[in-house]
């Protein structure tokens, strides 16, 4: 198993590292130009991996991501720390004309984002091995998979990690049934960076730190792709770490038994914060904006909302209420004319 734990382990965490290699939402595999990545990581590979390696096999691959995703939420942790002053004034003044300097303030963003991306690559990466296990659990016992997702579907997702729960969610979860948040092993991730004293308040702190990502190298060079519904130097992994931190950073440290309250709250404050920092910088002169803040297409700054939307699955009149849908619209509208003239 060794050779093809090494040779997928160093796919995600170095060639995926600086973007050369790109995820496609649409084809469901990672695509590249100069190397041919959907050979090797696509829902169809990763079934004939399945069935190659077995489950024990899939979980020594995912224990090395995970085990990566580990030592870069506590990296992440510790810049939410030195910025816990700087993101309680955002989150005061968010709403003022003192926004977008209380954002520009904090301090190891850009840091943080290659984090962001070496996370979100790892997630995407996961969801598609597993994918490819339940296809092949599907074709090789569809009986044990049938039962296994019975099974996980007879309660309420398991998103605070009952351990009465836990064996149900792992029997799931190595069959490929998809269960999304209430992923065991994730979990254990997230609890490992709790701490004695609840980091609560640090962790609702996360919607505003996100929101300032937009002033960072990925968010300004951020080029959305219209026919692979992407973005050309893969930002839109930065989606899937964002949703995750702030469902799991909370749930795994609160007793709380309402998901979706802490899911629509989280995104609401990020998209509400981030559309206020966006809409602003709209209204500034265009060329007045690149002296100062060189986006490639602010356009696709705010595209990325509305992906973040799609993926969260909550109702499109949430962004619609802060962004309408007139200036969305005419986003979208100046995307697709710039990508048929090139």
């Amino acid at each position: 198993l060794y050779p093809f734990i090494e040779f997928y382990t160093n796919l995600v965490l170095q060639r995926m590292e600086y973007g050369v290699i790109i995820y496609s939402p649409k084809r469901e595999s990672f695509i590249c130009k100069n190397y041919r990545a959907e050979e090797y990581c696509s829902i169809v590979e990763f079934e004939a991996l399945a069935k190659l390696i077995g489950t024990n096999g899939i979980q020594l691959i995912d224990k090395k991501l995970l085990d990566t995703i580990r030592s870069k939420l506590e990296e992440t942790k510790n810049i939410l720390r030195e910025n816990e002053e700087g993101l309680t004034d955002l989150e005061t003044f968010y709403t003022t004309d003192s926004c977008i300097p209380y954002a520009r303030k904090l301090i190891d963003i850009e840091s943080f984002t290659l984090k962001g991306f070496t996370i979100g690559n790892c997630l995407v990466f996961r969801n598609l091995l597993y994918k490819g296990l339940q296809a092949a659990t599907k074709k090789l016992a569809p009986v044990l998979y049938k039962s296994s997702e019975c099974l996980f579907n007879q309660y309420k997702r398991n998103i605070f990690g009952n351990q009465s729960l836990r064996n149900g969610d792992l029997l799931a979860l190595h069959c490929g049934v998809d269960v999304d948040f209430a992923d065991s092993p994730l979990q254990i991730v997230f609890k490992s960076i709790q701490e004695e004293d609840a980091l609560v308040d640090l962790w609702k702190l996360l919607p505003y730190f996100f929101a300032s990502c937009t002033f960072t190298s990925a968010m300004q060079n951020a080029i959305y792709k219209p026919s692979l519904d992407v973005f050309t130097n893969n930002a839109h992994v930065l989606i899937d770490t964002f949703i995750t931190m702030m469902v799991l950073c909370r749930s795994t440290c609160e007793d709380d038994e309402e998901f979706d309250s802490i899911r629509r709250e989280s995104i609401e404050k990020y998209l509400e914060c981030a559309s206020i920092i966006l809409v602003r910088l709209l209204r500034i002169n265009v060329k007045d904006l690149q002296k100062k803040l060189p986006f490639a297409s602010l356009q696709s700054a705010v595209v990325f909302l509305d992906m973040v939307v799609n993926k969260a699955n909550i109702p499109k009149s949430t962004l619609d209420n802060i962004t309408p849908y007139s200036l969305m619209r005419s986003l979208y509208h100046e995307i697709y004319l710039s990508n048929m003239n090139e």
